[in-house]
């Protein structure tokens, strides 16, 4: 009668390692199979973005140079990063943004 009772037991743990071993070998196929697809489409798609090959180690033109660091110098200026109280509703705001001025 033990002997039998071991063997049900056995097979039963079997049969639910193979079901775990099943799940997890179809949830990692389709997991593998969908990143590959997202990453092919996702580069197919900014393909036309990506610079060329003899273009990636040029440097940019002066213009563009001298554009970016004034881009980045009115952005971070004193005048575009004052704040303010709104008299209605109590927040801070940008001054810059909402035409506020002293």
């Amino acid at each position: 009668m033990q002997s039998l009772w071991s063997l049900s037991v056995n097979k039963w743990r079997s049969k639910q390692i193979e079901k775990e071993n099943n799940a997890l070998g179809r949830k990692h196929k389709y997991i593998k199979d969908h990143c590959d697809c997202h990453v092919r489409c996702k580069f197919q798609l900014n393909a036309k973005l990506l610079p060329s090959m003899h273009a990636f180690l040029e440097l940019p033109l002066e213009d563009k140079v001298k554009q970016c660091y004034c881009e980045f110098f009115d952005a971070t200026s004193l005048v575009s990063l004052m704040m303010a109280v709104c008299g209605v509703c109590g927040r801070e705001v940008d001054c810059r943004e909402n035409g506020i001025v002293y």
